[in-house]
């Protein structure tokens, strides 16, 4: 009876072993899956999934705070061109080099930035006024350019105190609107929110 007893216990320490090796396994893959699930997999900065997330989040920060959050649409001026004369590969590196440039350009302890779309990216800048968040665009609009100069970005910017009455889809649409205001002025220039 203890040597069975004894077999027993050391069967059961291998499988808790054996379980507790999966455990760690399977957390790892998770933390994968979640990464994957919130990331570009193409320019490593955030999908629109998080950004959506992240505006919420930021959203009710803001509005419990009574301070303004603001957006930046950036848009890459005629990224259909670049793809046509070099092709898509190229083109795909251009993106990966812009989402570079802006990534340097914010802070991800206090900033989300997220691939919208295509050749737009956004930026949520919580806690920073309108004229503030115009004054970023030009810095992050002129260090796009110099990094690559055969290339510019078009910027819109939107930004205010968050209210219970508003929708918060309604920072990125205002956002949008500025940015397709500063493509037909001419692009590569920062347009603001005009409501």
């Amino acid at each position: 009876i203890r040597r069975r007893v004894a077999k027993y216990r050391e069967d059961n320490l291998k499988l808790e072993k054996r379980i507790s090796e999966r455990t760690i396994e399977l957390e790892s893959l998770n933390q994968k899956l979640s990464e994957l699930a919130t990331e570009d997999s193409l320019t490593g900065v955030l999908n629109r999934r998080a950004l959506e997330q992240g505006l919420q989040r930021e959203w009710y920060r803001c509005l419990d705070q009574r301070r303004p959050l603001s957006a930046l649409m950036i848009d890459v001026d005629h990224f259909k061109q670049y793809n046509d004369k070099f092709g898509h590969l190229e083109g795909d590196v251009l993106l990966r080099e812009i989402a570079q440039s802006l990534k340097t350009n914010h802070d991800s302890k206090r900033e989300l930035l997220a691939r919208f779309g295509g050749e737009e990216f956004a930026l949520l800048l919580p806690g920073v006024s309108l004229e503030d968040a115009v004054q970023r665009a030009d810095k992050i609009r002129l260090a796009v350019t110099e990094h690559n100069r055969n290339i510019t970005v078009s910027i819109g910017v939107a930004g205010f105190v968050p209210s219970i009455q508003m929708e918060q889809i309604s920072l990125l649409r205002r956002a949008d609107a500025a940015l397709y205001r500063a493509k037909r002025a001419g692009r590569n220039r920062v347009e603001k929110d005009n409501d």
